[in-house]
């Protein structure tokens, strides 16, 4: 096995995926007069690299006159969206900033996001960030996004909305809509804009009449009931299943490991996953879990590929140099292009050890016996 992480000295450099911020934005600009209160409004991108994540942010007020924030995640590659929903709204008016926090979120942990109103008070930037908490209650954010925005007069409707019913509405960007309750799908349909907002038509012919007002707020009218209803996360279930085994090359240990490493898919999730584990355990390092994996996003019709923000796999390898170890070597996405091609994924990985830096940016392949 030869190891590709060449020196050590490249692993000291900065690493701003790896770094941990507690706060991007510097102090309120000098002499800018920020409101005095949260204002209530729509934000929507400024402008979105093609093929990137689109992000739709609703400052609004739930049931309770709680201010919240909703932030809604499309995902060009899937094709689907997803909701940070319900968090928390807390603003500083010496920095213009707004803060909400979600205790739970389709990353898989706590989340934040960061909203700093530039000096036009008509745009803003948002930062979106995961978070963990240590032992001693010491915060580490992630970040695993940004986006600047503008003022929009829209929300997105597409992702879950949770019916004061008990019911489940999820829009798709397809035109589709599901109903479920209790996790179960009751009855499918298709949805339209009209007058009112956004109609969802299922095949029992009900209508589910959406419409948001002038605090951002949506309501559901169905057989003459309105209900609140909550933009929140969508509902996952365990439906991972395996469907296919490949060789996978990583490129720091210069190494492929033959057809064993076993490729999942989940179709609520529209998202692959390749178990990590297979791979360094084939080469005899001691990766320490099972739950290790590179997940990601493939649409089989345009043949993009997108690494997922939840991969962070540990290679088992710990580096040590002159008496002194630095720690486990991780693999992250790079922010490299990902591929599909000539029947292999290509994957840009970057190398690293948290709290250090990277080691090596790399391109690791997997070629799945069964397309």
């Amino acid at each position: 096995m030869k190891l590709n992480i060449k020196t050590l000295a490249a692993c000291l450099l900065a690493s701003s995926a790896l770094v941990s911020c507690n706060n991007e934005f510097e102090d309120g600009a000098s002499g800018v007069s920020y409101p005095e209160q949260i204002e209530l409004g729509k934000w929507a991108p400024s402008y979105t690299v093609d093929g990137s994540n689109k992000y739709t942010l609703n400052l609004t007020v739930n049931e309770q006159g709680d201010t919240i924030c909703d932030v809604t995640v499309y995902n060009p590659v899937t094709e689907q969206a997803n909701v940070l929903g319900g968090g928390k709204v807390s603003y500083n008016k010496q920095t213009g900033m707004i803060t909400a926090n979600y205790d739970d979120s389709f990353y898989g942990g706590q989340a934040r996001v960061q909203m700093a109103i530039k000096n036009d008070m008509k745009s803003a930037v948002a930062y979106i960030y995961t978070v963990t908490t240590n032992n001693n209650g010491q915060e580490t954010l992630k970040r695993q996004d940004y986006v600047n925005m503008v003022e929009s007069d829209t929300i997105s409707m597409l992702g879950m909305w949770a019916l004061a019913n008990g019911q489940n509405l999820t829009l798709y960007m397809s035109g589709k809509a599901d109903v479920s309750q209790n996790g179960e799908v009751i009855a499918t349909g298709t949805f339209a804009k009209n007058a009112l907002g956004t109609a969802v038509t299922t095949t029992d012919n009900k209508v589910y009449q959406l419409s948001t007002n002038e605090k951002g707020q949506t309501y559901a009218t169905v057989d003459g009931q309105t209900y609140y209803a909550a933009h929140e996360k969508t509902t996952y279930v365990d439906d991972w299943e395996e469907v296919s085994t490949g060789a996978y090359y990583t490129s720091a240990f210069d190494f492929e490991v033959p057809d064993y490493v076993v490729l999942e898919y989940s179709p609520c999730r529209a998202e692959y996953r390749i178990n990590m584990y297979n791979v360094f355990g084939q080469m005899q390092l001691p990766a320490p879990r099972t739950d290790n994996y590179l997940s990601f996003n493939w649409n089989k019709k345009t043949n993009k590929v997108s690494l997922t923000s939840s991969t962070k796999f540990c290679t088992g390898f710990e580096l040590e140099q002159n008496g002194q170890n630095y720690g486990v070597v991780n693999g992250i996405p790079s922010g490299s292009t990902c591929k599909y091609e000539d029947g292999k994924f290509t994957f840009g990985i970057t190398y690293a050890i948290d709290g250090v830096g990277p080691l090596l940016n790399g391109e690791d392949t997997f070629t799945p016996a069964e397309q």
